[in-house]
């Protein structure tokens, strides 16, 4: 019976840490993952560096995409190696070497992007178990409960500590967290998961924050709770091409899924995939069989759920798009489709972007809101003005950041409240008297202060120069 208490409370802190603190790790590991029957899959998979463990790792990895198949098989793997090392080494040390060596397992686990090193490292562990039972007998003997129990489980408690503690896993937690709900467009948990304290520490992600409140119609009214400085806080141009490039791309496609021009998320995701270890992954092969249901293009949206159907787990979503597919919907009316094929948004500059599809009458509120939010940020005010005397008639209540840009601007309207009067006001004596301190403290949050600063800013270089 004492026997079972270490692997016990081992198998139950891998599980609860895996369902609890590292669930949306896991599924986006599905994301990444692929898994194919078919030649070119074997091909590359055996060209990899350790392919049996390669290709192992793909198999159980598909199956993270549900959420509870993923805790089961993480506590399965490092189980597994508890109990090869606990046959490997004498019975008189009790559990204390086969918890160090099953928790310093877990620990690669939990840090590793995929299961690949830790079934490398299963699969040695599996021989040399195999080998030791047949040509090393060791003694039975019945260790002190010291080293048969408590200080194994003290082992396995530290280790849980330390993976729910540790920066890189909470950190690897809350990206995959925030690519998992943007996927699916749940506007309100990414806000939930990115709270402008959390966006302050994690600067990578206020794009994704930003984006979130453009999908939930609130950009103009809380965008400068969020640590927004520039352009790139809003449209995350500013790193193509270097390490982050991936998650770019994935904002890319996800930001103009949301402004309706399918046909540049599309090929955003396909960017995105030359990004990927194995070139494809299973996230952008659903991503594609979506898109191209949408835009009704049937033929294409075909061609990818016969490469998902080569997969062991997506029969029943390759029946679900062709039963779309059969009953001809939903997707978009057919001059819609030929409007939007033409569109040609391949400018690095995303307000042009932004301009071109309400040009070529892909309007929408989202998209309207970013326009005006991108002339705030650049500090054009004329070309705000010029927006909004556009819009303003569209507004019932004018978001409370656009209503602050009109007072910078000069703007009269009595869609200004009596509130943001007022703010103004006391804003402009208090420029010209109070500290940064002050000022930071009082209008935290609010469109003027980003005028400010960055005019005093400006100031400071002349000065400088001079």
């Amino acid at each position: 019976m004492k026997r079972t208490v270490t692997p016990s409370l081992l198998a139950v802190a891998v599980f609860l840490v895996s369902l609890l603190a590292q669930k949306y790790t896991l599924i986006c590991q599905e994301y990444d993952g692929l898994f194919l029957l078919t030649p070119d899959y074997w091909q590359r998979a055996w060209g990899q560096s350790f392919p049996i463990s390669g290709i192992v790792s793909d198999f159980l990895v598909q199956f993270f995409r549900f959420s509870l198949y993923a805790p089961f098989i993480v506590t399965a793997l490092v189980v597994a190696e508890f109990f090869c090392l606990r046959r490997i080494f004498p019975r008189a040390w009790g559990d204390v070497p086969s918890a160090l060596g099953a928790c310093a397992y877990w620990v690669i686990l939990a840090l590793s992007s995929s299961p690949k090193t830790a079934i490398a490292i299963l699969l040695i562990s599996v021989a040399l178990t195999i080998l030791f039972a047949i040509f090393v007998k060791w003694k039975k003997v019945t260790p002190s409960p010291s080293v048969q129990y408590v200080i194994p489980s003290a082992i396995v408690c530290v280790t849980l500590i330390f993976i729910c503690v540790n920066p890189h896993v909470r950190r690897t937690e809350l990206y995959s967290k925030v690519k998992h709900f943007t996927l699916y467009t749940q506007w309100d948990k990414v806000i939930d998961a990115l709270s402008p304290r959390v966006a302050e520490k994690e600067s990578e992600l206020t794009p994704f924050a930003l984006l979130a409140l453009s999908g939930s119609d609130i950009l103009g009214e809380a965008m400068f709770r969020y640590p927004v400085h520039s352009e790139a806080d809003l449209d995350m141009n500013s790193v193509d091409g270097r390490d982050d490039y991936y998650l770019s791309l994935f904002f890319k496609a996800a930001l103009y899924d949301l402004l309706g021009c399918e046909n540049e998320s599309i090929h955003n995701l396909f960017q995105l995939s030359t990004q990927q270890e194995k070139g494809m992954s299973f996230m952008v092969l659903r991503k594609l069989v979506q898109e191209y249901c949408s835009l009704g293009n049937y033929t294409l949206m075909e061609k990818y759920c016969r490469i998902l159907e080569k997969s062991t787990l997506h029969g029943q979503y390759v029946r679900h798009y062709r039963q779309l597919a059969a009953s001809g919907g939903p997707h978009q009316e057919v001059d819609s489709v030929e409007v939007r094929s033409q569109i040609p948004v391949i400018s690095h500059d995303p307000l042009y972007n932004l301009l071109k599809l309400e040009s070529m009458g892909l309007h929408s509120k989202a998209g309207v809101e970013r326009v005006l939010a991108t002339f705030i940020l650049r500090q054009d005010l004329p070309s705000f003005s010029s927006v909004m005397g556009m819009v303003l008639d569209s507004y019932d209540k004018v978001p409370l950041h656009f209503q602050e840009a009109m007072m910078l601007a000069g703007m009269d309207s009595d869609k200004i409240t009596k509130e943001v009067r007022e703010m103004f006001e006391n804003f402009m004596m208090d420029a010209m008297m109070s500290s940064q301190e002050k000022m930071e403290q009082k209008y935290h949050g609010t469109a003027f202060l980003h005028f400010l600063f960055s005019e005093r800013a400006e100031d400071a270089e002349v000065s400088s120069e001079d």
